[in-house]
């Protein structure tokens, strides 16, 4: 069974940890002195979204990367439905 994709906001971590100039390496390190303890693997699993986010891990990324944490979220509703594939926007069972 194919699962979907585990969060909605890694491609736009990955996005702005690149505008940051950071490595993955570099923005574990980051993360790890803030106090989250994240592997660079985990990282990479999370901006590939093949790994959930919990809600503080989020907080924590959006403080390191010095954004907001809405800034990590898509901005449109139609977006968030692609980003589940679930482009007709049906419930998901």
């Amino acid at each position: 069974m194919e699962r979907g994709p585990l969060n909605v906001i890694g491609s736009r971590v990955r996005q702005l940890r690149l505008s940051q100039g950071l490595s993955q390496a570099q923005l574990t390190a980051k993360c790890q002195i803030a106090g989250l303890n994240i592997t660079r693997s985990a990282l990479a699993r999370i901006e590939t979204r093949e790994r959930g986010v919990a809600d503080f891990e989020a907080h924590l990324l959006a403080l390191v990367l010095k954004a907001k944490i809405s800034d990590l979220f898509p901005s449109r509703p139609e977006r968030l439905k692609r980003l589940h594939g679930n482009p007709e926007g049906r419930a998901i069972k």
